[in-house]
């Protein structure tokens, strides 16, 4: 494709070149100066009806164009009432993160908790309405996978004190405390509180798993790789609920 479309260049771009490549060998090659004695010039037609390179792409990826729409375009769910992003906590924060335990659940079995780092949700709200597919590459664009870690309680306190630290992560529900000082107090993990010598699970994206985000702690930790990826499993949660998106906007997160 590349070649032929060098070939299709207008004839007067050939000109421009050839006219500015000869210039500047003139004026490179000699140290007397140079006059232009004479100038011929012709006049081209452009003729607008001729299709373009352009058109002639766009034919091509059109039927892959209207696949890729038919995809993007259908509806898999609907939202109950818009759902905003915010920190501490807030009702799209509080979904994003039971989607997370949920799937996590489904693929691996007994998970205490999910998080989700708040910067990698990529829209401010889920509007009330439709949601397509589209909306939910909106939501989540990055390929992150979703993971499993084990760890004991004290590695869980430094994931809680991070998330206190940026001033609130989605986290799922039974899992809450309270922000004091940049630091996480009176963690609450199952209704039980935290226990620093005690194991627990959590799903998370790989991102943070692989210590992005500030979590570099996290990459030395236990690891269960679940070969989905995090906009997939919100997908097909989404699916798996018959498209109804609830709307819940308790407080997980609490501040002085």
């Amino acid at each position: 494709m590349c070649k032929n479309t060098v070939n299709r260049v207008p004839k007067v771009l050939h000109r421009l070149v050839i006219v500015f490549i000869t210039m500047t060998l003139i004026s490179s090659c000699s140290k007397e100066i140079q006059h232009i004695s004479s100038i011929h010039s012709e006049n081209y037609r452009i003729d607008k009806r001729q299709p373009s390179d352009d058109d002639e792409i766009a034919t091509l990826i059109a039927p892959y164009k209207e696949k890729l729409d038919a995809t993007m375009n259908e509806v898999i769910g609907t939202v109950e009432k818009t759902m905003n992003k915010s920190k501490p906590n807030s009702a799209l924060n509080n979904w994003m993160a039971d989607v997370l335990l949920s799937q996590a659940r489904k693929n691996a079995g007994e998970v205490d908790f999910a998080l989700q780092n708040y910067g990698g949700i990529r829209i401010p709200s889920l509007a009330k309405g439709d949601v397509t597919v589209g909306k939910i590459y909106e939501l989540m664009p990055f390929d992150n996978m979703l993971v499993v870690l084990s760890a004991d309680g004290k590695v869980v306190q430094q994931m809680m004190d991070r998330i206190a630290d940026y001033g609130g992560w989605p986290v799922s529900g039974g899992t809450t405390f309270r922000i004091d000082n940049g630091k996480a107090v009176d963690i609450i993990i199952n209704g039980k509180p935290i226990s620093l010598n005690n194991k627990y699970t959590f799903a998370l994206p790989d991102y943070i798993a692989n210590g992005g985000d500030g979590s570099d702690f996290l990459s030395a930790t236990e690891r269960t790789d679940l070969n989905l990826l995090v906009r997939d499993a919100i997908i097909q949660e989404i699916k798996d609920v018959n498209g109804k998106i609830s709307y819940n906007d308790e407080i997980r997160i609490k501040t002085q």
